[in-house]
């Protein structure tokens, strides 16, 4: 709960046990656990790699989309990626860590005791970073599900309050209606191609991520119609992320 900073998060911390389970299992195993964190260096090293990219790039990015809505969408776009790099960089630090500290465990027990050891804090330092990143995400679950549910008050302030909802926004979007292009430039000679490569290497990246961010989310937002920006895979959370929100009061 402190993690989280909710007031009850029993049937999500529930959701999760049974990932965190084969986590702790995977940290514990003399010589496996060396490997798994490994491994989970190696993905984080990417991430944070990737998230520093996408920030770098994302005024550009942005600059592909009209002002007002479209814009405001992208900035909160841009906060889910600063976001991801401070959980990343954490990630980074923390399986740094942890992978030395296990390669010098084989050298003095063979990593029995010692993998075990860490394998135990590394688990419950990740549970932490995962419980504080849920925490974030039922906050914004509530502040958009409110604004959804009052559609009158719906401007671009919700992306502040909920910034998937930005990733929505662009995603369910028809191009020519947050495209950056100015209608008396239809016509004129090369605007096509303008347009296509403004797409290409302004607009498609943003829509990337945001599509990427819609699928992994763990938000139960009410109030969203079906279109091609709602994702349907059926995932190990989207089975129970509804049950268990509406267990808690959040939906």
């Amino acid at each position: 709960v402190q993690c989280a900073d909710v007031d009850n998060i029993h049937e999500v911390i529930a959701a999760i046990t049974g990932e965190v389970l084969a986590n702790l299992v995977h940290e514990i195993t003399p010589v496996l656990g060396v490997v798994t964190s490994g491994v989970k260096l190696v993905k984080a090293g990417k991430a944070v790699a990737e998230d520093g990219y996408h920030l770098y790039k994302s005024d550009d990015y942005k600059a592909g989309f009209r002002l007002g809505d479209p814009s405001a969408a992208a900035e909160a776009i841009q906060l889910i990626i600063k976001r991801d790099l401070a959980k990343h960089s954490v990630q980074l630090g923390q399986q740094t860590l942890a992978t030395g500290a296990k390669i010098g465990g084989l050298f003095a027990d063979f990593g029995t005791a010692t993998t075990a050891g860490i394998g135990i804090a590394n688990s419950l330092a990740s549970l932490g970073l995962q419980l504080y990143g849920l925490g974030l995400d039922i906050k914004d679950m509530r502040a958009g599900n409110k604004r959804l549910a009052a559609p009158s008050t719906l401007n671009l302030t919700v992306f502040n309050e909920c910034p998937i909802l930005g990733c929505y926004l662009l995603t369910c979007a028809d191009t020519s209606a947050v495209a950056n292009m100015f209608i008396a430039d239809i016509g004129l000679p090369g605007w096509m191609d303008k347009v296509e490569l403004m797409k290409k290497k302004q607009m498609d990246p943003m829509l990337k991520i945001a599509t990427k961010n819609i699928s992994s989310s763990r938000l139960q937002l009410e109030g969203l119609g079906s279109d091609k920006g709602t994702h349907t895979k059926k995932g190990f959370f989207a089975g129970i992320k509804s049950k268990a929100m509406k267990q808690v009061g959040l939906s």
